[in-house]
């Protein structure tokens, strides 16, 4: 395999050639998430014809990393009404019936998209790559959405992503919940014994403000 050639659309030119790269990158994700994976979670690389997963249930996967017992740390972040929102958002996305996982990048923003020349030119570092709920790698993408570059590219990369698999009704509901639920297991993996990262971490209260946003429903990416 080649170098991806050119730089991230965090450091494009100007915005419309990062939107007309996110649009490209939006039809190449919708592609790899059409594979399927037998199981959730690090997808393992042992040669074998059908991609496995650690995990064999969503269940596992959708609450890994959370605290337990429920809130632990969290309590110093979220206010009440907060957390009972993120406990149901939890408790219904572990009973999502997914047999299967979809392969997803596992990391992807604008660091990850690549231009050259004015041009998309493909999507790098895919060592996070794993089985996960078929909205992930969105979910990620629109939680990641202004950190890097301000313009917000969400909706076009979401554009590209329509265009290769078309979306079912209430999709941008799902979207934000893997959203908020992948930057959950995230924050909480963050707070945790094994990390130790202090509350007034930089990282930390910008993925506690992303979070709430969402939580509120105030995000301004919105289906076009």
């Amino acid at each position: 395999m080649t170098e991806v050639p050119g730089r991230s659309i965090a450091r494009c030119d100007t915005d419309e050639e990062a939107r007309q790269a996110a649009t490209a990158a939006g039809r190449d994700i919708a592609v790899i998430n059409s594979v399927p994976v037998a199981g959730f979670g690090w997808v393992q690389r042992d040669g074998s014809e059908q991609l496995t997963a650690e995990l064999p249930s969503y269940s596992q996967f959708a609450v890994s990393c959370l605290p337990r017992p429920w809130p632990g740390m969290l309590r110093e972040v979220f206010d009440p009404r907060q957390l009972d929102a993120l406990h149901e958002l939890a408790a219904a996305e572990r009973s999502r019936p997914l047999r299967l996982g979809h392969l997803v990048h596992g990391d992807l923003d604008v660091t990850h998209i690549y231009a050259h020349a004015g041009r998309y030119s493909g999507i790098i570092d895919f060592g996070e790559m794993r089985g996960a709920d078929p909205y992930f790698d969105l979910g990620h993408f629109l939680l990641h959405d202004g950190e890097t570059r301000p313009a917000q590219l969400f909706s076009s990369f979401l554009e590209g992503y329509r265009q290769v698999s078309p979306l079912p009704d209430g999709h941008c509901q799902a979207i934000r919940a893997s959203a908020i639920l992948l930057g959950l297991r995230q924050l909480s993996r963050w707070l945790s014994p094994e990390r130790g990262y202090p509350l007034s971490k930089p990282l930390v209260q910008l993925r506690i403000a992303e979070l709430s946003n969402l939580l509120k429903g105030e995000s301004a990416h919105q289906e076009r």
